[in-house]
């Protein structure tokens, strides 16, 4: 085995890996060229990037197994094997007019909020790019029935049901539905 070069660090209880985003994996084995390095996860679907990279996508089960296979220059094979805990991606943050809403209430006038979008931002923790897309949300105004609005505006029906609440009303916005994009 050649003299190593670096060091195998790892956060033992971040292991985790997400679901329903590709997972970037990077596999070596110090003292083993990359072209005599093939690894294989089980309990989810893998794509080779390039080199050492891979992107993983977690299966239904709870933990994936990644196993690392070497081949030494005098012929003999070295495994090693890493779990990770498979874990949801984290619930998004409603956010409107690009204001992730971090406080139960915020205060605006009727004009004002019916010319902003609703979104959802990934919480500051949660390192993955996903562009996430609003696809509907629900609108209650006091003493009305909740509407369902498609999309990420305040359609015409909205506007109509928001002109219908008395001033200072506390106007709720829930079951936000959103989608990540490309995914």
């Amino acid at each position: 085995i050649n003299k190593p070069n670096a060091a195998v660090i790892s956060a033992d209880e971040m292991n985790v890996v997400y679901r329903a985003v590709p997972n970037p994996i990077t596999v070596s084995i110090p003292g083993i060229s990359d072209d005599k390095v093939t690894a294989n996860p089980s309990g989810g679907d893998w794509k080779k990037k390039s080199g050492t990279t891979y992107e993983l996508f977690p299966g239904s089960g709870k933990e994936v197994i990644i196993t690392a296979r070497g081949e030494l220059p005098d012929g003999s094979i070295v495994t090693s094997s890493q779990p990770f805990r498979i874990e949801p991606i984290p619930a998004p943050l409603a956010a409107i007019g690009g204001e992730t809403m971090k406080q139960s209430a915020i205060t605006m006038s009727r004009q004002d909020l019916e010319r902003l979008k609703v979104s959802v931002e990934r919480p500051a923790f949660f390192k993955f790019p996903l562009n996430m897309k609003v696809k509907e949300f629900g609108l209650f105004v006091p003493g009305q029935p909740t509407l369902t609005v498609k999309g990420d505006s305040f359609d015409e029906s909205a506007r109509s049901l928001l002109r219908r609440a008395p001033r200072g009303s506390t106007i709720s916005i829930r079951n936000i539905k959103a989608e990540i994009i490309g995914n």
